[in-house]
């Protein structure tokens, strides 16, 4: 049996076996320690904050930020960056609104086109990275701007809304796509089924399976990756895709949603994305990441943007928290990554110390071939 297959051999058992052992299990119970800790000092300071409409309001805008965040986990874990996936989040929706409410497209053609549009743009993020050999925080700054420069410029900076449809549009079509986003399943906003249904795909695909394992040794290893003929290529633009796909989906739920969006509806969604994903233990180095704790780290900014809001802090505010807590969970990680480094050439230098070298071993009397 090949000795990757092997690996990933009983994939559930040998996750739960090992958790307790992993690094990044003790930063989600120290991320939801903190949650809980900054969730009762706003409390205190108003009494609205645990209230199950300001909850609900949370949860939502954790969703979202949450969706976008699963796909640049992968990117990131595959030790490479998307800046663009605010640009994608408000474009899908936006071509969306323009094939259904201008062109006349049924619903069921323009949703998947928004998508599909998206996901091209992240295989445009992916060729040139892998193969034109530019990196991609350049590649994605570049096409941040890009994208959201076609964007405004096919809805030309205006807000669609349904209820301003340039042509009428169908009464059912209309109700399907208020669901898709906007309504509840068993009393739970559909933006959180979303989010639950997204986060399950890809903790399945990064925990679970050979992808995630293979996607691991990319970005912890690309060396490596290459001598083991591992199609490097192929798996980083299939993330950068990823990327695309979700942070279009999380846009067009929103515009289910709110029922409005605006060509530049994504321009303050890139930083909090990353923040989350750093905050929940992806190294920018790549190789590592959690699903777990991608969406620990979601939900702490936003119980921060929905505390401060609630007590009136000012944006700026909340921007200086955001910030100052994706600098200390950036210096955690390097100080993790420098003590692991530290702690494996001790070990080395002890190993090295208890053996003797072999031209010592066969100086020994009992090895001498002239004693023989």
């Amino acid at each position: 049996m090949p000795a990757e297959v092997s690996n990933v051999r009983g994939p559930l058992v040998r996750w739960f076996a090992g958790l307790s052992s992993r690094p990044q299990v003790t930063r989600v119970v120290a991320l939801w320690l903190v949650t809980i800790i900054v969730a009762a000092f706003f409390q205190s300071q108003n009494s609205a904050f645990l209230t199950q409409g300001n909850l609900l309001d949370l949860v939502r805008a954790a969703s979202t930020l949450g969706i976008v965040a699963m796909g640049v986990t992968l990117v990131v874990i595959a030790g490479e960056l998307d800046l663009s996936v605010g640009s994608t989040y408000a474009l899908a929706p936006t071509v969306v609104a323009v094939l259904w409410m201008e062109q006349g497209w049924p619903l069921s053609i323009a949703l998947p086109a928004g998508l599909i549009c998206v996901i091209l743009a992240g295989v445009l993020n992916g060729v040139l990275t892998v193969y034109a050999k530019i990196p991609s925080f350049v590649v994605t700054l570049g096409t941040f701007t890009l994208i959201a420069g076609i964007g405004l410029l096919i809805g030309r900076g205006q807000y669609f809304t349904p209820a301003s449809s340039f042509r009428p549009v169908s009464p059912a079509e209309l109700d399907f796509f208020v669901h898709f986003g906007g309504a509840s399943v068993a009393g739970v906003p559909a933006q959180i089924v979303w989010l639950v249904a997204v986060s399950l795909v890809v903790f399945v695909l990064l925990h679970l399976s050979l992808f995630g394992f293979r996607l691991r040794a990319v970005g912890g290893n690309e060396t490596a990756a290459r001598l083991s003929r591992l199609p490097v290529a192929r798996y980083r633009i299939i993330v950068f895709s990823l990327s695309a796909g979700l942070a279009g989906l999380a846009g067009i739920i929103d515009f289910s949603f709110l029922q409005a969006t605006q060509p530049a509806s994504g321009s303050g969604l890139t930083f909090p994305v990353f923040a989350a994903v750093i905050i929940g233990g992806a190294s920018l180095a790549g190789g590592s990441g959690t699903v777990i704790g991608t969406l620990t780290g979601a939900l702490l900014l936003q119980t921060l943007a929905n505390g401060l809001s609630l007590i009136g802090a000012g944006s700026g505010v909340q921007q200086i928290f955001t910030g100052a807590i994706t600098v200390i969970a950036v210096g955690i990680d390097r100080w993790s990554d420098i003590s692991s480094a530290v702690r494996s050439a001790v070990r080395r230098r002890r190993r090295t110390a208890v053996q003797p070298p072999n031209d010592a071993r066969m100086a020994a009397p009992g090895n001498s071939p002239v004693g023989q």
